[in-house]
């Protein structure tokens, strides 16, 4: 989690900050032999922008217009998060399956790339020829109190194709009778869309999160990773939990930046978080910006014109862990 540095804001449940490669804004893309490829396509200009994130939801509206005489096509991807099987318990994932496309407010069918990485190598025909589940893990979830899911995907693998899977480093044996996943799933999420000559196309698209989760470590890692200062959260630690504990986090990704590919710079552009909780039990504080505007009880949001995005944003979302410096 590398972070820069930034201001405190006020309580809330969010704490925002530079992330690794995440949830992504559209891209105009290709299609080629290895797959999609994100481009540029000057002649689309992204007018404006309303991205709202809470834990439960995320929702994105843009408004794009053809600057050119003629009509435009292009696919349009929007590239998701990796994710990996998550050996410690944390499970139930949604998976990005509610994924949904409404242009001019009419549902649009999308397309969907999904891939199996293993240090950058795409292992997803091999682990499809056996059978293997890539994208959802319910099926290798072994909980002493759900039990082995009924069709066992080790069940379908000979010793010597599980040999291999295991010498390549695409699953790790998690018990002595189980398999779990070693690769990191990327998916993307397409459709072709035409751009009318001179016209302005709204595209909306929202979908549940697949947020990570953790402890807080240390004082001294919010911080660094969080831009919390230490007087604010101590002071509200103090009060939400005695001080004696330091605060679980959800973090969510989004980048930015993917816009740049349409022609910059978005028009206009506003950011909301929603923290979904109780004020006095969460808090807030920025690396990304520091002149949030509150516009609700733990809602926050920040607006600009002219906008490039130069960063990516991670959100965190904090309440009370039971961990200890």
């Amino acid at each position: 989690m590398r972070i820069g540095g930034a201001a405190a804001i006020a309580s809330a449940a969010i704490v925002l900050a530079i992330p690794a490669p995440a949830l992504a804004n559209d891209s105009a893309a290709g299609i080629a032999a290895t797959g999609l490829y994100l481009k540029e396509e000057r002649s689309i200009a992204m007018e404006s922008e309303v991205l709202r994130i809470s834990p439960t939801r995320i929702a994105v509206e843009y408004s794009f217009r053809n600057l050119t005489d003629r009509n435009v096509t292009t696919v349009v991807a929007f590239p998701i998060p990796a994710y990996s099987y998550d050996i410690t318990g944390n499970w139930g994932h949604p998976y990005y399956d509610d994924f949904q496309v409404r242009v001019d407010g009419r549902p649009v069918p999308h397309q969907e790339e999904v891939k199996a990485l293993v240090d950058g190598v795409d292992h997803s025909a091999r682990l499809e020829r056996l059978g293997l589940p890539i994208a959802r893990f319910d099926a290798y979830d072994d909980r002493p109190m759900g039990g082995r899911p009924p069709h066992d995907p080790r069940r379908r693998l000979s010793k010597q194709q599980l040999d291999g899977l295991i010498r390549d480093g695409l699953v790790i044996l998690e018990c002595p009778t189980c398999i779990a996943p070693a690769w990191s799933v990327t998916r993307t999420f397409y459709w072709t869309q035409t751009f009318p000559a001179k016209a302005v196309v709204r595209v909306e698209h929202s979908y549940t999160p697949y947020p990570s989760y953790g402890v807080t470590p240390s004082r001294p890692w919010l911080r660094r990773a969080a831009c919390v200062p230490k007087g604010r959260f101590d002071a509200w630690n103090a009060k939400t939990s005695g001080g004696s504990w330091l605060p679980r986090f959800r973090s969510i990704d989004y980048i930015l930046t993917t816009a740049n590919n349409w022609r910059q710079p978005i028009g206009s552009f506003r950011l909301e978080i929603d923290g979904g909780a109780a004020e006095e039990h969460v808090f807030v504080s920025s690396c990304f910006a520091k002149d949030w505007r509150k516009i609700g009880p733990n809602r926050f949001e920040i607006s600009r014109t002219g906008f490039v995005p130069e960063r990516d944003l991670k959100v965190y979302f904090l309440d009370h862990g039971r961990s200890s410096d």
